[in-house]
């Protein structure tokens, strides 16, 4: 991600504001992937629940993947909303003419 927010920094944060439609539309996919990474890893978290054969680990699994999941849905509205609003920019730009 760095190479999309150069300026990005954990002291030094870039605004969404100040991105250009372009940079806006990179972060939005980094985003995605990053969601897609964390949900192949719940998927391989349920297979391995499936296939334990201890109870205490069974649990210990089964809590967390639930935590994932309330978390993980929350974290899809929100990005479902900013992919709405990146494509509503976009469709503004092309309104006004402006075209990459």
């Amino acid at each position: 991600m760095s190479e999309i927010l150069p300026t990005d920094t954990p002291i030094v944060r870039t605004s969404i504001a100040r991105m250009t439609p372009e940079v806006l539309t990179d972060y939005v996919q980094t985003l995605q992937t990053r969601r897609l990474e964390a949900y192949k890893i719940y998927q391989l978290g349920q297979e391995a629940k499936k296939k334990s054969k201890d109870s205490k680990d069974i649990a210990m699994i089964a809590k967390t993947l639930a935590s994932f999941e309330k978390k993980y849905e929350s974290v899809k509205k929100a990005l479902d909303a900013l992919e709405k609003m990146a494509t509503d920019i976009q469709a503004a730009r092309i309104a006004m003419g402006e075209f990459y």
